[in-house]
Parts: structure tokens; C-alpha cells; sequence
């Protein structure tokens, strides 16, 4: 800090010094790197989070009756991230360990075969109504969901041990908040699961960092009868901004599909350049999984 103030205090404020293209490239590519890892992180939380919920209400499938609504279960399924999918060499690049890597990666492919059953579960729920079902897919439910839980909560304290001194203090504020949940879901227990028998998403303290999350995912924008490709780089409760697309016009109505499979409706409010802002026709409720992680 001395350092800093006795060249500031020798040089005069509007003193521009020329930075090297090579040194500029360097600091850009040191920026990419830490928002794809906190990107990394921020999915890694959510589908943490959601796994909890969903795993909750698995256990909560073993007592008749505790789940008021077992369909409900669809609002809260994790998906592998997009940008795992595209930049797993990048974030070695960025200095994530290879280790941590492949926890996030076991902890991702676990979600497969949990998904899966989940899906045979909800199949069979419309058929034979959700008693039967309950009955048919209780043991391999609990079972894979609870292996879920726990790679997640491996996937989470191995980025929070990587990343400990690189990303703000919120992220590991929520780390044993997080961990606690997927743990006691892991047990059998039902941490996300309220009085009236409705899986939920409990809050964490990384969501407080920002009324605005970054969400850095692809998607397919409809818009003017014409469907293009982009990236959803935040979102609120209100809206979202997109960037990819040129030409988008303020008041214009666009559907926009999430590669995860969500779709959302709203209406372009600004742009610049290839960059836009979308209000959401329908401001998404607080406990919205694409608000949290």
C-alpha cells in the first residue's frame, strides 16, 4: 500500500502509462479465466443446492403423505452446466486444480443415473398415480440421490479449497451452509423440505452478494421470426442480459430457451452493440432456481 501511494504521489492523476500489448492479453485472459471459475462455481452451487432439495424430498417419499405434491420435485432437478461442457481445458488455463475438476466432473456424472430414475419415477406417477409409484421407486431413489448428495458436497468443499483466497468472501460463507445441507440429505433427512410438505430452496449467503446473478448460459433467443444463438450473462428476478445478438430492438417481444431446458418470455428493453437487456414478462418468484447458486 506505501508502495502504491508514492508513485501516485510522484505522478500527476491524468499521467497514462502505454501497457504492453503482450501485458494487456495477459490481464484479459486472467479476467476470462476467473469469470469462467466463478461461473464454475456459481452452477456447481446451484445444482449443489437443488441436489439437497430434490434429495429431501426423495427422503421425504419414504413416509406416506410428508410430500404434499411429489410432482413438484420437476421445479428443482440439477442439470450439468453448459460451460463444463465447453471449458474444462480453459479452467486448467485459469489454474483450477485437476483434481478439483474431476470432482466437479463424478459429482455431475452421479446426477445421471439419479436423474434417470427420477424419470422413470414420474413416467410411472402419471400411469399408476404417484402412492404406486412412491412404492415401485423408493429404494433406487434414495439411493442414487443420496450418492448425489454426497458428491456434491465432495465437489463443493473441493472448489472452496481451491479457490479459497480467489473469489469473494460470500462464496465461502456459503460453503458449510451448503455442505450441512447436502450432508444431512446424504443422512436421510429432510433439510429442504417445509412444515406443509413443499420442497424448497433455503437461502444462502452467496445470494446476498447481488440482486443480479451471473448465469453465463447458452441459449436459442426467437425474436422478429428469426431464432439466433447467445449467452443469458445475468439474471434477476425482473429480467436478463443476453449477449450475441446484433439488431435486437427495444420494445421487441423475444422467447428465449436455456440449453438446460427453460424457457423464458419477456421484452428487449435496451441494446448496445451485440449486448441487450430483457424484462421478463412475468418476474420470476424469489425461490426461482435460476436465482440462486
Amino acid at each position: 500500500m506505501q508502495t502504491i501511494e508514492l508513485l501516485t504521489s510522484q505522478f500527476p492523476r491524468a499521467t497514462v502509462f502505454p501497457v504492453p500489448p503482450a501485458v494487456a492479453l495477459s490481464r484479459r485472459q486472467h479476467l476470462e479465466g476467473t469469470t469462467l471459475v466463478e461461473a464454475l462455481v456459481c452452477e456447481t452451487h446451484l445444482a449443489a443446492l437443488q441436489t439437497a432439495t430434490v434429495t429431501s424430498a426423495v427422503n421425504g417419499l419414504r413416509q406416506a403423505g410428508r410430500i404434499e405434491n411429489p410432482l413438484d420435485i420437476r421445479n428443482f432437478i440439477p442439470h450439468r452446466p453448459a460451460i463444463l461442457l465447453a471449458t474444462s481445458g480453459w479452467l486448467l488455463d485459469a489454474g483450477l486444480e485437476k483434481e478439483t475438476i474431476e470432482d466437479v466432473e463424478v459429482f455431475f456424472e452421479e446426477l445421471r443415473p439419479a436423474r434417470a430414475y427420477l424419470d422413470h419415477f414420474f413416467r410411472d406417477a402419471s400411469e399408476l398415480g404417484c402412492a404406486r409409484a412412491e412404492i415401485l421407486h423408493r429404494r433406487n431413489l434414495t439411493s442414487n440421490w443420496q450418492r448425489a448428495a454426497k458428491g456434491a458436497a465432495v465437489a463443493v468443499k473441493s472448489l472452496d479449497q481451491s479457490l479459497r483466497f480467489s473469489l469473494p468472501e460470500l462464496y465461502a460463507e456459503t460453503v458449510p451452509v451448503l455442505v450441512s445441507l447436502l450432508n444431512s440429505s446424504a443422512e436421510g433427512l429432510q433439510p429442504c423440505i417445509d412444515t406443509a410438505g413443499h420442497p424448497f430452496l433455503p437461502e444462502l449467503p452467496q445470494r446476498r452478494r447481488s440482486a443480479r446473478k451471473g448465469l453465463f448460459q447458452e441459449c436459442s433467443v426467437q425474436h422478429s421470426r428469426r431464432t439466433s444463438r447467445a449467452l443469458v450473462r445475468d439474471i434477476s428476478s425482473g429480467g436478463l442480459g443476453l449477449d450475441g445478438i446484433a439488431g435486437l430492438r427495444p420494445n421487441e417481444m423475444v422467447v428465449i430457451d436455456l440449453d438446460t431446458g427453460r424457457r423464458l418470455m419477456g421484452t428487449v428493453v435496451w441494446t448496445k452493440a451485440r449486448l441487450s437487456g430483457v424484462r421478463f414478462s412475468t418476474p420470476l418468484p424469489p425461490n426461482d432456481p435460476l436465482l440462486f447458486g
